[in-house]
């Protein structure tokens, strides 16, 4: 997987390519948007839209990085999702915790609301 990481406009913005498994290199996207959100980030975009492949751990990666923003009241929102993506967080039931935007742009737009 690859990661392109940036902040824009205040939000910090991770961009995702690859599969979201469970290989070193994606928890190590999580230990970084995990401290991140420790060092301050409030605003918080994981755009999916790259993602061609998702299992299991990587549904848990993502309910993780639900779990940590809400632990430090960040805002977090997730975009592009893909339809296997999206597959995978409706048959686990995080959907119902995740703020889901179409688009990055969309993502990057509501934010700027919050």
């Amino acid at each position: 997987m690859k990661v392109n990481s940036h902040e824009q406009a205040g939000v910090r913005i991770y961009e995702l390519s690859g599969d979201l498994r469970g290989h070193p290199d994606c928890y190590g996207f999580l230990d970084d948007v995990r401290n991140s959100i420790t060092e301050g980030a409030g605003k918080v975009i994981v755009d999916l839209s790259g993602v061609e492949k998702m299992d299991s751990a990587g549904v848990g990666i993502l309910a993780s990085i639900v779990s940590s923003a809400d632990n430090a009241s960040a805002a977090l929102r997730f975009s592009g999702l893909t339809e296997k993506t999206e597959k995978a967080i409706v048959i686990v039931g995080l959907l119902r915790v995740m703020q889901i935007s179409p688009t990055l742009d969309d993502a990057l737009q509501q934010m700027s609301g919050d």
